[in-house]
């Protein structure tokens, strides 16, 4: 097993004295795709994150099959190895009174500071420049580039770049500085509130390759072991119930127990890492030299570790515009790359995410949990090949070689 790797970077002075084509805000699974791509290209690509890495994410640290798929053809096949990341071999489901334990293969778990660290480590291996513990925002767009503003404590830097990747998570501005625009996005009424946190969990009977899931009537928890052997616990709560328990904390307890399962006291006593409003998206997921990517580009709250490929899908893909962008050097930003994006966007993630929506609606009811467990123990097969369907790689990203890295393809 490897610590999670500590990646090199630049200081605010030497990124205000280059020139780069492309800034990618934001150095988790998205923005770190995407910066791979520019930089197979031979781009000048500067990689800006608020956190220092390696951190802490909110997030289930399970990887689907089909991100696993990803990782290949981004040429990072063996990082989730060296990283010691476990297989993930089983969904252990609790609803509805009942249990039903699931096989499932080819899914991997891995925590967010190992697998974000080691992803951002592949872009700087690639030529990408990476500048931690900086808050960037969007600036004016000018004639043939977009300003983009860098504060890091109290030194601050304007930059222009060509192309801009807004991958800086849930609720990014994408639309700056224009003050009726900057946070226009639309919320699902009856989105959960996300929630995450690691702990040492001891008297937790959880076996290793394991998933364990709770799903009660206002909301769901995840188990998983990550590579150092701590649990990472995520979940998805509702508002009003979190309120009236006091904390993410003591309302995870509060689903343990009503499942009859074991409550490890640091359970409720950590500090969880929220996330407001699990279900939402910006109005347009682009805007001049802007393309959103990842969670910035609108998030539905997952059930079996959807998300982190819905990331490096769109990271990749928003990559691949950016570069036709770029080729075609001195030619002016036109309305239709962001309507192609808009469009490539919805084809590659919205069809999935819509099915997340509706799962997450549908376990909202105890009828249908109910249904659900019943038709899973008289049918565990079909169980298998519902989760399966859910999470299988369903689609090569577009402009990708498996196993080599990626292959441009389109007009220049």
């Amino acid at each position: 097993m490897s610590a999670a790797p500590v990646p090199t970077s630049i200081s605010l002075d030497e990124a205000r004295s280059h020139r780069w084509e492309a800034l990618v805000i934001g150095a988790g699974p998205a923005g770190s795709a995407a910066a791979v791509v520019l930089a197979r290209q031979g781009r000048r690509v500067l990689v800006v994150d608020r956190a220092t890495f390696p951190r802490d994410k909110a997030c289930g640290c399970c990887l689907a099959p089909a991100a696993v798929q990803a990782l290949g053809e981004l040429g990072a096949g063996d990082l989730l190895d060296r990283q010691g990341a476990e297989h993930m071999r089983r969904l252990d489901l609790w609803m509805a009174g009942r249990r039903l334990e699931v096989p499932v293969s080819a899914g991997r778990i891995c925590s967010r500071r190992a697998l974000d660290a080691a992803l951002l480590c592949n872009a700087i291996a690639h030529g990408a420049a990476s500048l931690p513990d900086c808050i960037a925002r969007l600036g004016r767009a000018e004639d043939r580039t977009r300003v983009v503003r860098l504060r890091s404590g109290d030194d601050a830097a304007e930059v222009r770049v060509r192309v801009v990747i807004a991958a800086g998570g849930l609720g990014f501005p994408i639309n700056a500085p224009a003050p009726d625009a900057a946070r226009a996005e639309r919320r699902w009424s009856r989105s959960h509130l996300g929630g995450a946190v690691i702990v040492a969990a001891r008297g937790l009977d959880l076996p290793a390759q394991t998933v364990r899931m709770i799903v009660a009537d206002r909301g769901y928890v995840g188990f998983a072991r990550v590579e150092d052997g701590r649990v990472a616990v995520g979940g998805a709560f509702d508002a009003a119930h979190v309120r009236e328990c006091g904390g993410l904390g003591p309302a995870a307890a509060q689903m343990l127990e009503e499942a009859g399962q074991d409550v490890p006291g640091e359970i409720g006593e950590a500090r969880w890492l929220a996330v407001p409003h699990l279900t939402r998206r910006p109005l347009h997921p682009a805007s001049e030299r802007v393309l959103a990517a990842g969670d910035a580009a609108g998030f539905v709250e997952p059930f079996t570790g959807e998300g982190i490929t819905w990331a490096i899908r769109t990271g990749v893909s928003a990559a691949l515009l950016a570069e036709r962008v770029l080729r075609r050097r001195g030619a002016p930003w036109s309305g239709a790359v962001e309507r192609e994006w808009g469009r490539t966007h919805r084809r590659l993630v919205r069809a999935q995410q819509a099915r997340c929506r509706l799962i997450a609606e549908a376990l909202r009811h105890p009828a249908v949990r109910r249904a659900c467990m019943v038709a899973g123990g008289w049918a565990p097969t079909l169980a298998r090949r519902l989760i399966h369907s859910m999470q299988a790689p369903d689609a090569i990203i577009p402009g990708m070689g498996s196993g080599r890295g990626v292959a441009l393809r389109g007009d220049a």
